[in-house]
């Protein structure tokens, strides 16, 4: 990386800190050095030179109330509430579809999943993160497709990659039935 693209990563990466400090009144000046170090870090170490950053709505400790909106990792790396779904894909002879994960993925790289799991984005729904979830990594459009809500939110906190991924989320289960065509790197059915 030349000087130039490191010098630009900082100076974008400052300008998004002050963009989250001046929303985030709210929050404590720990969680803004950390969200500034996080953020001068990823921009050193990243090749994303775009500076697009994904928001997460954190929420209080009964999911209830929106307390404000901060990016993915800082919330990852914080242990902020947020909000997150699940979904199982069964085929007509009720075969459950099993993903591998990425191999570039940041926590369990490489292991077997659930169909399909998604992070809310923000003011988004959990019925329509399900079918987004489905859309972006399954390419199922299908709009008539049968989902239903198997499960009600539960909060479950799992940290990974000793302790410096905080994943607490506000999870619902979904189920969707389908026997179309899916788009997966790696799949398998278990009966």
């Amino acid at each position: 990386v030349d000087s130039w693209s490191v010098k630009k990563k900082i100076i974008q990466t400052k300008m998004l800190a002050r963009q989250i400090i001046s929303s985030l009144n709210s929050c404590n000046k720990n969680i803004i050095k950390n969200y500034f170090s996080v953020r001068v870090n990823i921009a050193l170490n990243s090749n994303n030179i775009d500076g697009e950053v994904e928001l997460f709505d954190v929420f209080d400790e009964n999911n209830d109330k929106i307390l404000t909106q901060i990016p993915r990792d800082i919330v990852h790396a914080t242990g902020h509430l947020h909000r997150a779904v699940n979904i199982l894909l069964f085929n007509s002879d009720n075969k459950l579809l099993l993903q591998k994960r990425n191999y570039d993925k940041d926590v369990c790289p490489g292991h077997w999943d659930i169909s399909c799991a998604e992070h809310l984005q923000p003011s988004e729904s959990y019925k329509n993160a399900v079918k987004r979830g489905l859309s972006e990594e399954l390419n199922i459009r299908d709009e008539n497709i049968d989902i239903k809500k198997i499960r009600d939110w539960k909060l479950s906190k799992q940290e990974y990659n000793n302790g410096k991924i905080k994943d607490y989320e506000f999870t619902e289960c979904w189920r969707a039935n389908y026997d179309g065509k899916i788009k997966s790197n790696y799949q398998f059915y278990i009966k």
